[in-house]
């Protein structure tokens, strides 16, 4: 049952891949299914890898990856989400090798306390979305293809990690990643996360002549630890070129492009992803609003977003743009959740939307679960489908990608999602307030959605909520 209701021409992957099944391995090791080479394979041609680990903390767990390390006898990837601990947030670090090997390790969000720190054996299947990116090869190749709303990520000799923030395709400096852990270690080709103690995050900006500007901070009290500038030697580039223009927008909120309604049914009906491309940037939108007449897209640059000021306290940059034309620039300290600049502007934006197919599987109306579709949630959970959800409130509706999707061992089903800000809408215009919270959703298949508010200087929850009269909907894709 396929909400999408547009056409347009897909755009054909540049090899022969296929979504699927690569890899499935026991606790002890023992290969079921696959073999090593062909997920590595995977990994360099650029493709999204989800893991499904099997009754890991007394549920399966579905969730994507970031980071990924690869050698020749191992692959380890890394997941960084929240976690609902009832009284406090943690923020989890998950690194899962194709050895069975996994190291879970629990930060409390808002201070540099050490809540867990486990290593275990389990059962994982490991997925590949069959999307294949392209090389680019020069720096007008990756600046052309930023700005026409590709998506990219860089492969190192033994590292594949996203990019994600913002992009500057105006100069050299044009990459940022951030929220990944400083130092992985190699311990008898197990890789451990190294911590010193301490939960130190490390942003980097990234130049395609190889060149990293690096900072790292306490987590919790946002506290600067080092500088460097380094290189990571030979680098790829992989875009991805699976991203259409539906709508573009003056800075005076004129349509320049498609239509607004034809972008509102992608993202409001159809679940799609979204990417925004303005004034010579591109960006990966954390969420999706849709709230009378305009559509609007939040995102968060990641930690580093001004060289000169990487001594500063760990600050990040919430920003937001509009069909209407409006771009607002919110800088807010991370230990502290406090507001310390805030600026506003018109801004002509290009709207893209991702061409994969997302079919609505699952719908509750007010609390109340739509028995007209088919019972598959356990099946895509366990072949391995990327999910999105759609959240609609009378003040407008929300659409995000679950973080983690995971399977009780009572057989229910729940999306996790952790958006960074807690934005508001307030006459018909999205608002962000100080302190700074962070929303926390979990939406279940017996129809409810819980709610916790917390800031990030405070490891505690600032406010709760279990809403039973909720209205959402789940989509999955193979590409997603």
């Amino acid at each position: 049952m396929c909400c999408l209701c547009l056409f347009y021409t897909v755009i054909q992957v540049p090899c022969s891949s296929h979504y699927g099944k690569v890899f499935e391995t026991t606790h002890d090791g023992t290969i079921l299914y696959g073999n090593k080479s062909e997920l590595i394979q995977r990994v360099r041609q650029g493709e999204e890898i989800r893991i499904l680990l099997w009754e890991f903390n007394a549920k399966h767990q579905l969730f994507s990856t970031n980071q990924i390390i690869v050698n020749d006898q191992e692959l380890c990837a890394q997941s960084v989400f929240s976690v609902d601990m009832g009284i406090f947030f943690t923020r989890q670090i998950l690194m899962v090798c194709t050895s069975g090997y996994i190291q879970e390790q629990q930060w409390v969000i808002g201070s540099d306390m050490k809540e867990r720190d486990v290593t275990a054996f389990v059962n994982s299947t490991w997925f590949a979305n069959g999307n294949c990116r392209t090389p680019a090869t020069s720096l007008q190749e990756i600046t052309s293809a930023l700005a026409n709303g590709h998506d990219v990520m860089v492969l190192s000799q033994n590292n594949r990690f996203p990019l994600y923030g913002l992009y500057d395709v105006r100069t050299e400096m044009i990459a940022q990643f951030a929220w990944g852990v400083p130092r992985i270690d190699s311990v008898a080709n197990k890789y451990t996360s190294n911590f010193d103690g301490n939960c130190v995050w490390q942003s980097r900006l990234l130049r395609f002549s190889g060149f990293i500007y690096s900072a790292k901070w306490q987590s919790g009290s946002g506290k600067h630890v080092e500088n460097v500038t380094d290189t990571i030697g030979q680098m790829t580039w992989l875009t991805d070129s699976s991203w259409t223009l539906i709508y573009e927008n003056s800075g005076l909120g004129e349509p320049l492009y498609g239509s607004l309604s034809d972008l509102r049914d992608y993202t409001n009906n159809g679940g799609h992803r979204l990417r925004v491309v303005f004034n010579d940037q591109a960006a990966n939108v954390d969420s999706i609003f849709s709230h009378g007449g305009t559509v609007s897209a939040v995102f968060v640059r990641d930690l580093i977003w001004n060289i000169e000021t990487m001594n500063d306290p760990l600050s990040q940059v919430v920003t937001i743009v509009t069909t209407a034309g409006r771009l607002q620039e919110y800088v807010y300290r991370l230990a502290s959740s406090e507001i310390v600049s805030n600026t506003s502007t018109t801004i002509g934006v290009k709207w893209y939307v991702d061409v994969a197919s997302w079919t609505e599987i699952f719908r509750v109306q007010n609390g109340e679960v739509d028995n007209n579709f088919p019972d598959i949630l356990e099946d895509a959970i366990k072949s391995g489908k990327a999910f999105r959800v759609i959240y609609i409130r009378p003040s407008g509706n929300m659409s995000f990608a679950g973080d983690s999707v995971a399977l009780s061992p009572t057989g229910i089903k729940s999306v996790l999602v952790n958006r960074l800000v807690d934005v508001t809408i307030e006459s018909e215009q999205l608002v962000l307030y100080s302190p700074v919270g962070n929303h926390f959703y979990k939406f279940n298949s017996a129809g409810s959605v819980k709610i916790r508010i917390y800031d990030n200087g405070n490891p505690y929850t600032r406010s709760q909520e279990l809403l039973l009269k909720e209205s959402f909907s789940w989509f999955v894709s193979d590409y997603g």
